[in-house]
């Protein structure tokens, strides 16, 4: 007996929509109150797994009975599995606020989620069925490569322990199970999937790569989007830190000018040449634009020690000109160091980012009027600037807190480094 799309979809988007109900009433919770109270949040998350985990795994119960009755398949009725006890959740949030706080309503989401999927394993265990992860939607390489084991008969052998242990947030894939040998999901061709396995060489990550490039664009227009909308929500609760004034845009000479300034310019690893160069460089843009909306930039090739500047004189920001081009373009790949100024003093944008990532620099540097420095690099080829930009503007407020706390700044920086970007304060 074959489960049909739309009978399999219909199930699947009622499943997606209480998961996503629980995650929207946690965000709505964070919104109101904050970050500040963990046992608050952990009581109410426990609230909202527990209640919209009951319904997943009722869904479940109904699809599992469907099916068996459809396959003549004479066992008892399903019977949920036990929602995730207090314990689990309160780990669960307390992993994520000390990571990841903004992604606390997927995390609620995902343990909705897993009530389900733990509902259908357990009873495919008890009667013996067959189980396979089907695919749903813009299915993810890690979910792929599950669903490639096709379909297997459950037993305390292939299902171990009482929770699917790779569920994850901001998925629609699902279980499904058969009763008289491998089953029949129209669309689910395990062999495909296999196939795709094989060809990328059980690289998982290597698959990832393919779909960002044959799916950049929408995969990075969906994350703007998803981004976008949690930013308010997630800078509201950060906006209980004090702000500091809006700085001038007036530079510090003296700190500029300053043997600390330099030293710490030159611990940049770069040659005696080239050291002076960025601090030759440096001076010259900050004096233009002391005092004004005005950018400069310049471009320095570590390896031969030549250099290209623009300086600025409208209040927006400068491109490169056709010195600067023709040194990115002759320079060997990750050589170029690019430096500008924040009047803001603030750390480098996404178009920085994206300039840094297109042109394979060596780092960029942003020299700040308060006398600040920011080193930033890309690093590997996973990266994802959506995620980058997002987490800069709460490491901002980090540094700029009237208590500064290194060590929740260097827990940032390591978060962003996960998305591909090296962000270092020079000093």
């Amino acid at each position: 007996m074959k489960i049909t799309k739309k009978s399999w979809n219909k199930y699947i988007k009622l499943l997606s929509a209480t998961n996503e109900t629980a995650a929207k009433k946690m965000q709505a919770w964070i919104s109101k109150n904050g970050y500040d109270s963990i046992e608050a949040m952990v009581d109410y998350a426990y609230s909202l797994t527990t209640s919209y985990g009951e319904t997943a795994a009722s869904l479940a119960c109904e699809m599992y009975d469907e099916v068996a009755a459809a396959q003549g398949a004479k066992v008892k009725p399903a019977e949920p599995a036990d929602t995730l006890p207090v314990e689990y959740v309160d780990k669960a949030v307390r992993d994520q606020a000390a990571t990841n706080p903004e992604q606390i309503p997927s995390t609620v989401s995902r343990m909705v989620k897993q009530t389900a999927s733990d509902t259908t394993l357990k009873n495919a265990k008890r009667d013996g069925a067959y189980f396979a992860w089907i695919p749903s939607g813009d299915t993810c390489a890690f979910c792929r490569t599950i669903a490639s084991n096709g379909w297997v008969r459950a037993s305390h052998k292939t299902v171990q322990g009482d929770h699917a242990d790779h569920i994850h947030a901001n998925c629609n894939c699902e279980f499904a199970i058969s009763f008289h040998g491998p089953g029949n999901v129209e669309g689910y061709d395990p062999d495909a999937y296999l196939q795709e396995y094989y060809a990328a060489n059980g690289d998982i990550n290597a698959m990832r790569r393919a779909d960002y490039s044959v799916n950049k664009d929408k995969i990075n227009a969906q994350k703007r989007a998803a981004y976008a909308k949690r930013r308010e929500l997630f800078l509201a609760a950060e906006r209980r830190r004090k702000k500091p004034e809006v700085p001038s845009r007036v530079v510090d000479f003296e700190e500029i000018r300053s043997n600390n300034y330099y030293k710490d310019i030159e611990n940049l690893g770069e040659t005696q040449n080239v050291s002076r160069t960025i601090r030759e460089d440096i001076i010259a843009i900050l004096e233009h634009t002391s005092g004004n909306e005005y950018e400069g930039m310049t471009f320095i090739d570590s390896k031969t020690g030549k250099h290209e500047k623009v300086l600025g004189r409208e209040k927006k920001s400068v491109t490169a000109n056709k010195a600067m081009r023709k040194l990115i373009n002759n320079a060997d790949e990750g050589t170029i160091i690019a430096i500008h100024n924040h009047g803001n003093n603030a750390l480098p944008s996404y178009a920085d980012l994206e300039m840094a990532m297109k042109h394979k620099y060596k780092y960029g540097l942003v020299a700040c009027h308060n006398g600040k420095i920011f080193k930033y690099q890309v690093i590997g080829t996973d990266v994802d600037l959506d995620a980058v930009d997002f987490y800069l503007d709460s490491l901002n407020d980090l540094i700029y807190a009237e208590n500064v706390d290194l060590v929740e700044i260097e827990d940032r920086i390591n978060l962003i480094a996960q998305y591909g970007v090296k962000i270092e304060v020079v000093r």
